[in-house]
């Protein structure tokens, strides 16, 4: 196939971790780091399978390195050949199985009364001018014997998302169906952010589903938070975009998804010269979107508040291609699974005008079809034998 028809031919594939913003001089963590992951994990990929579920297309992608064209060709080639033969005769591999046991009761390191004195604390933060949003927000964990292959297909039919990632790591599954783009850069140097604030959850009828997309979309209080949201990002992008290419085609629109209707923006810019993805990357992490604004001061304040470091979660997930693209989205609706365990978080943007109750209620509709996701699979943890997988990006 065509290169062009591929977003990505090779490259380096993984997660960008919340706290690896300690690494660009932002902001010192103190916060508990419990699970001990990396703060940043790439793999170089030099061969690959893609599927096109859309048009039910295979496509088989090699590199090759070497110190002349020719020899260079040859070797891509070769991969290539070796990467198809088990595609011609494939030999199915079992997976480890795991013992299968209950799911154990979710544990939560904040209740809704805790939570609203995290929320009231915020606000008190905001009134003294330190900040004018802050994204403050819980994690719950507990037992998921379930394979973690399975638990992303439960996730996907529950939860379908535009950037649905599933990544198999030594360290931790990430099992994830994020619904918002945190960059995007093109081999032409075009960039687009799409940040998310402003959720409500849908209804039981017809009725009580437009009222909420409706209340959503007339709601001052989430049209201030996204708009502030959207300021945060035209800044970023400012700094290494162009003189004047930075725009907001597409203010506050309402995107519906399975659980939640969520108002959506999209900024987008033209990467000035000599800039490239990882300068871009740079001047604009992590997401503003899972801050709050102004970025520096909103992390302070979060780190304080929040018991544990929010490690995978707020940070970014997706690929650099080796033409200079990369494609990358805020990890957000994801369930890590670490040793059997599953950790998922969620939250909101906290503004002057925040009730804490609703701040409380719209973390556990975030975190709805993760928790459902979760049962579903731990309920069929006996069938997962059957199932096959390797390790991927989806």
């Amino acid at each position: 196939a065509p290169a062009s028809e591929l977003p990505f031919l090779g490259g380096a594939v993984g997660y960008l971790g919340y706290e690896l913003a300690s690494q660009f001089d932002v902001h010192r963590f103190r916060s508990l780091d419990d699970l001990q992951l990396p703060d940043l994990y790439l793999l170089f990929v030099d061969r690959f399978l893609a599927h096109d579920a859309r048009d039910d297309r295979l496509y088989a992608c090699a590199l090759g390195f070497a110190e002349t064209s020719d020899l260079a060709a040859d070797r891509a080639r070769r991969a290539l050949d070796a990467l198809c033969a088990p595609i011609v005769a494939p030999a199915r591999a079992a997976r480890r199985a795991r013992r299968a046991r209950p799911p154990a009761a979710a544990s939560a390191f904040f209740d809704a009364q805790s939570y609203a004195k995290a929320v009231d604390a915020t606000k008190q933060q905001i009134e003294a001018g330190e900040v004018y949003q802050a994204c403050f927000t819980q994690r719950r964990e507990r037992d998921c014997p379930a394979d973690s292959w399975l638990l992303y297909r439960k996730l996907r039919d529950l939860n379908p998302a535009p950037f649905a990632s599933y990544v198999e790591l030594p360290e931790v599954a990430i099992v994830g169906s994020s619904p918002e783009r945190f960059l995007r850069v093109d081999d032409e140097r075009r960039v687009e952010s799409r940040p998310i604030k402003g959720t409500r959850p849908r209804g039981r009828d017809l009725a009580s589903d437009r009222a909420r997309r409706s209340e959503l979309e007339r709601s001052a209080k989430d049209r201030a938070e996204n708009l502030m949201i959207v300021d945060l990002v035209r800044n970023d992008l400012g700094r290494v975009c162009e003189i004047g290419s930075v725009e907001v085609p597409e203010l506050m629109a309402i995107e519906r998804y399975a659980s939640v209707y969520q108002m959506v923006s999209t900024v987008r810019g033209t990467l000035r010269r000599p800039c490239d993805a990882f300068d871009l990357v740079r001047a604009t992490f992590p997401p503003g979107s899972m801050t709050g604004a102004p970025k520096i001061a909103a992390m302070r304040i979060l780190d304080a508040l929040e018991p544990v470091r929010r490690g995978i979660y707020s940070g970014a997930l997706g690929y650099f291609d080796l033409r200079g693209g990369a494609d990358l989205c805020v990890v957000i609706r994801t369930i890590l699974v670490v040793d059997g365990r599953a950790y998922l978080h969620s939250g909101g943007g906290i503004v002057a005008d925040s009730n804490a109750a609703d701040e409380w209620q719209e973390s556990l509709d975030k975190a709805q079809l993760l928790e459902a996701a979760i049962d579903e699979a731990c309920a069929n943890a006996r069938d997962t034998d059957s199932c096959q997988t390797t390790s991927a990006f989806a």
